[in-house]
């Protein structure tokens, strides 16, 4: 049975490395059965997907064959003059839309806008659209089916969501297995750091129903802002493996798709009044040659650009400031 675990995590951890080479690199949810580690410790057991049999090709991997899965949105003030505080909501969006003719190849507004703060913001040295820029621009979670043990024995079948943007604890998982780290499975960027495998280091497999291993979340705060959270100390409850309780296969019936967990936005028209409505009269757009730059006029908090300043634009400059976008995550 070892030499059998041991085939199967091979077996996946060659077929995400084969995906991870073919990397580029790049509506609420609202679901009551969703939670998000609180400060301190937390034991779970991740559940493999719907559909678990791994791909005999390497090269066939899907996305429903990953342990987890990442949902894309952008965050929505309140108004601009929220912007860094919690007011506000989530918009779920792909990065293309349907318009009203039925065209699904509209590129998000929002992202579009996004994409001229940053490029005329740092041409022009305007620290507010960039503080804008990285207000709206999208983001994303994580999101895996695990069992949850409480303190009182009970155990629940729950949805946990990993709601750093730069995936800190689905990262510590997926090096205790030994596996890529995907910053986002739908664009196939894979973080390249993920990649160094140790043949001499011991792995485990968080997966395996019947020898798998429990595992012990440790989020700790690590500053004053939210996001200064750290996983790092998480780990693999590794003393002895265990098969899942008639119980605990029982909740893991009740296990979601996770790429359909989260109802996503596609109307261009949607997301597009949304954004107008928290902008509103507040911004210049020029149109020429049908390329937007989007100015904040005179009453914006900080000193606006020049009136008739352009963003960069062109294939190649839109994939350099895609690029540096998700750096900045």
């Amino acid at each position: 049975m070892a030499q059998k675990k041991q085939n199967n995590l091979d077996s996946l951890r060659s077929a995400l490395r084969a995906k991870a080479e073919q990397s580029t690199g790049g509506a609420q949810a609202g679901n009551p059965l969703e939670f998000t580690p609180d400060i301190g410790t937390t034991k779970i057991r991740i559940l493999p997907p719907i559909g678990d049999n791994f791909s005999k090709d390497p090269m066939s991997v899907s996305e429903n064959e990953m342990f987890y899965y990442t949902h894309k949105f952008h965050f929505i003030p309140e108004s601009l003059e929220s912007i860094g505080t919690p007011k506000g909501k989530f918009l779920w969006t792909p990065k293309f839309l349907t318009d009203k003719t039925g065209n699904a190849t509209r590129k998000c507004p929002i992202c579009e806008a996004v994409q001229q703060f940053y490029a005329v913001g740092r041409k022009e040295g305007n620290d507010y659209l960039q503080k804008l820029g990285g207000a709206l621009k999208l983001k994303r979670h994580y999101y895996m089916n695990v069992l949850l043990y409480k303190e009182d024995g009970s155990v629940e079948y729950r949805i946990l969501v990993d709601k750093t943007n730069e995936g800190k604890l689905v990262k510590v998982m997926c090096a205790a297995m030994g596996i890529p780290f995907f910053r986002d499975i739908e664009d196939n960027w894979v973080d390249k750091n993920s990649l160094d495998f140790d043949p001499d280091q011991e792995y485990y497999d968080l997966l395996d129903i019947n020898e798998g291993y429990d595992f012990k979340i440790v989020k700790e705060k690590t500053g004053i802002n939210n996001w200064d959270i750290s996983f790092e100390k998480s780990f693999v409850m590794k003393k002895n493996t265990r098969a899942l309780t008639d119980e605990e296969l029982e909740l893991m019936a009740s296990r979601v798709n996770l790429k359909t967990a989260v109802n996503y936005e596609h109307s261009y028209e949607a997301v597009k009044a949304i954004y107008d409505n928290l902008i509103g009269d507040s911004v210049d757009v020029d149109s020429e040659e049908e390329e937007q730059a989007v100015l904040p006029k005179t009453k914006a908090p900080m000193t606006s650009p020049k009136p008739k300043a352009k963003a960069p634009v062109g294939t190649d400059d839109e994939k350099e400031m895609e690029d540096l976008l998700n750096e900045l995550d």
